[in-house]
Order: structure tokens, then C-alpha cells, then sequence
């Protein structure tokens, strides 16, 4: 949620053009690839499975900007910027969990 936030706060003050409709695709598109990865990655415990699937969250995310996302460079960065700050918060969580 504070995600979502920050992402209409940034879209707010450097006045991009999208819509909020966009901006909310973006979001449900990347909380239910990072949710489905988070899953799948509690069943697994080998390092090496885990980097393919980081690779497949990255793959899946370019094939996302090619196929849904216009050619307007400032959407392009936007989903960039909303993707990096799912994976900062992931990786947040994830250790804050290590260190309890």
C-alpha cells in the first residue's frame, strides 16, 4: 500500500502523464507477480532456483513493459521505478523476518 502511495505522490509532483487506471494496473500486475514469487519461494530452498526465479520475475516484468506499457519513456521509467521499489520493500521484509 505505501508502495501505491509513493508511486501517485512521484506521479503527482513531476506531473507524468498517466492515469490512475495505469497506475493501478501497474500495481496489481506487480503485487500478484512478487506475491506468486514470494510463494513459490518458501518451497524453495536452493540458491540456484531461487536466481532462476528472479530471472523469471524479471523476464515476465519486460514482457509486461513490451506488451501493456506505451512507448512513452516516462511510463517506461515509472513501471521500472514501481518494480524497483517492490523488490526494495521485499528485500526489507525478508530481513527484518532473518533478524527476528
Amino acid at each position: 500500500m505505501s508502495v501505491f502511495l509513493v508511486n501517485i505522490i512521484v506521479v503527482n509532483v513531476f506531473n507524468i502523464s498517466i492515469t490512475i487506471k495505469e497506475v493501478v494496473f501497474f500495481h496489481v500486475f506487480l503485487s500478484l507477480l512478487f506475491l506468486l514469487t514470494k510463494e513459490i519461494s518458501r518451497k524453495i530452498k536452493k540458491p540456484t532456483l531461487s536466481l532462476a526465479l528472479n530471472f523469471f520475475r524479471i523476464i515476465v516484468s519486460a514482457l509486461f513493459i513490451f506488451l501493456f506499457v506505451k512507448t512513452e519513456k516516462t511510463q517506461i521509467f515509472l513501471f521500472l521505478f514501481i518494480y524497483f521499489l517492490y523488490l526494495f520493500s521485499s528485500v526489507l521484509t525478508k530481513e527484518k523476518s532473518i533478524e527476528k
